[in-house]
């Protein structure tokens, strides 16, 4: 049986049938990092002056059907082939009520659908946005994705940091010189609950070395490594913040390693519950195997909070000051004894958390969501 269409009689404060300057099309909601950075951008572009329309393929997995005032096109948490064929249908008829002057459009699925469906109702822009590496990306879609932007059906590709653009250099010329750099930018989080209570509604003592790491329980993510690396650490305890699909495997390897005292998976919490967290915390941890321009780990920056990251281009990029030196200690995130000597030296060394944290600050006084979103309000005008 085909999904079900989800119509709604406005989108994001425009009529059913009002044009607006630009649609921003998502493959779906579930939480992450992607969803956040449309909705701040969507943010970012309204604040301009702009007519901006919310549109998602289909719903995702642990979000609300009334995300933002984002228009879900089908009410399902995964869509097949059928539920795709549907969906851009629906994407189609939505952007001929709309009538954007652009669009802009966010994962892989959404970049090709979105933009095929704005060319048809006739947007002049049609802009996708990379936020991961070409070779994070389904083989099927990287290949649709590498005609489209190479043909013109992209006016233009923005990527989220130049080694997410450097990943697709081996992509045709035309591809290439379609693409431009424009990095994330987050506003300024605080906490709203002192570190002392956090750490003590979460069974933690003032005195102990606190590790967090915030994100998606899925397999890039290298979470079960990280658990293994940083509880060798005598001291050390582990918040994990974020859910997903490897939930079950994590908790199952944190029983049977007696590790349910040094190791808490909340799940998904408020963003907030997060930041309270992570301002509580004395160490970020994101060992992923790849990244695009994480959020997180810009947050953990702006909380002055010392990060260890994974040796790949996307955090050394992210974790570089001008001077070349670094922000946060980065580590061989596919070697254990590496992810426990780096935990070792910043669990027992806090003049190196002090200094770190104090790097940290420098890196994210350049965080501007403002410029960010004057960047894709020039991609989006076709400058």
């Amino acid at each position: 049986m085909l999904p079900v269409p989800v119509h709604r009689s406005k989108c994001n404060g425009q009529q059913e049938h009002g044009r607006c300057d630009a649609v921003l099309v998502i493959t779906h909601l579930s939480p992450g990092g992607t969803l956040e950075m449309f909705l701040l951008i969507a943010q970012e572009l309204r604040a301009l002056g702009l007519r901006v329309a919310l549109v998602a393929i289909y719903r995702g997995r642990g979000s609300a059907l009334d995300d933002d005032g984002c228009d879900v096109l089908i009410d399902r948490e995964a869509l097949g082939i059928s539920g795709y064929a549907r969906a851009f249908v629906e994407l189609i008829v939505r952007m001929w009520q709309l009538g954007p002057a652009a669009v802009l459009t966010f994962q892989p699925a959404a970049n090709i659908l979105g933009a095929i469906a704005g060319f048809c109702a006739g947007a002049r822009t049609r802009i996708a946005s990379q936020h991961q590496a070409s070779s994070a990306v389904n083989a099927m879609l990287r290949w649709i994705d590498r005609v489209l932007g190479s043909v013109g059906l992209y006016s233009g590709v923005i990527t989220v940091s130049r080694s997410v653009q450097q990943s697709f250099v081996a992509y045709p010329t035309a591809y290439n010189h379609r693409m431009r750099v424009i990095p994330n930018a987050i506003h300024p989080v605080a906490p709203r609950t002192a570190r002392a209570v956090v750490r003590r509604s979460l069974g933690i003592r003032e005195n102990a070395v606190l590790l967090i790491s915030v994100g998606r329980l899925s397999k890039e993510k290298n979470v079960t490594k990280t658990i293994a690396g940083a509880t060798r650490v005598p001291g050390v305890n582990l918040v994990l913040v974020g859910d997903g699909p490897e939930r079950k495997d994590i908790e199952n390897y944190v029983a049977g390693a007696g590790l349910n005292e040094r190791v808490l998976l909340l799940g998904h919490v408020s963003h907030q519950c997060a930041v309270d967290v992570l301002f509580a915390s004395d160490v970020f941890v994101q060992l992923s195997e790849w990244e695009g321009r994480s959020l997180a780990l810009m947050e953990a920056l702006l909380a002055r909070v010392p990060v260890l990251a994974s040796d790949i281009p996307a955090q050394r990029e992210a974790l570089t000051l001008p001077d070349g030196t670094l922000a946060g200690l980065l580590c061989d995130q596919s070697n254990e004894t590496a992810i426990y000597k780096a935990v070792e030296v910043l669990a027992g060394n806090e003049r190196l958390r002090t200094e770190l944290a104090s790097r940290a600050e420098v890196i994210a006084r350049a965080f501007d969501p403002a410029r960010m979103g004057r960047e894709y309000a020039l991609m989006l005008s076709g400058k």
